[in-house]
């Protein structure tokens, strides 16, 4: 597997491998979802011009054991993530999504601590509107781990069992 370096790039790499040994083997049906893009100039089949809309989804949709599932997939370089990161537009359907009794969660990755979390929405939207910022140890309490599987690189599967269970 050729894993993309780019800021931004690692985990929806590691995620979009996970998402093909799922759907592969009918464990889950997890699709990453396509940014909007509003093309303003296009010259001989290529595109010169365009500009980002209002995605009023997130990175991921899916079902899963009859759980239709929704997700962003976040990174960071700190020591910490920023709360800032996550945008309005994705917090509130997010939350929407978890009022419908789906599972709603960020999937977040530390490059300093090499270290993956899941963690429900509910959880961020419930944090004082003071935290801007969550350390890895607010993650290990309100949290759970994610580990590397030699078969899927990352299984987050285990992390929604744990979410869907809380439900």
């Amino acid at each position: 597997m050729n894993l993309i370096l780019n800021k931004g790039m690692f985990l929806e790499t590691i995620i979009n491998h996970a998402n093909e040994y799922y759907n592969d083997n009918n464990l889950a049906l997890i699709s990453k979802i396509n940014v909007n893009i509003n093309l303003i100039k296009v010259e001989n089949k290529q595109i010169t011009k365009a500009n980002f809309t209002k995605n009023f989804n997130c990175d991921y949709i899916g079902v899963y054991k009859g759980v239709y599932l929704e997700f962003e997939a976040k990174e960071t370089y700190k020591d910490y993530f920023s709360i800032v990161n996550l945008k309005p537009e994705q917090r509130k359907k997010l939350a929407r999504v978890r009022e419908h009794l789906g599972v709603a969660f960020l999937i977040i990755y530390f490059h300093n601590f090499n270290k993956y979390f899941i963690v429900d929405i509910e959880k961020i939207i419930n944090l004082d509107s003071k935290d801007k910022k969550i350390p890895v140890s607010w993650l290990e309490e309100n949290g759970y781990e994610l580990f590397m599987n030699k078969n899927i690189v990352l299984d987050y599967l285990n992390g929604v069992n744990q979410l869907i269970n809380c439900i």
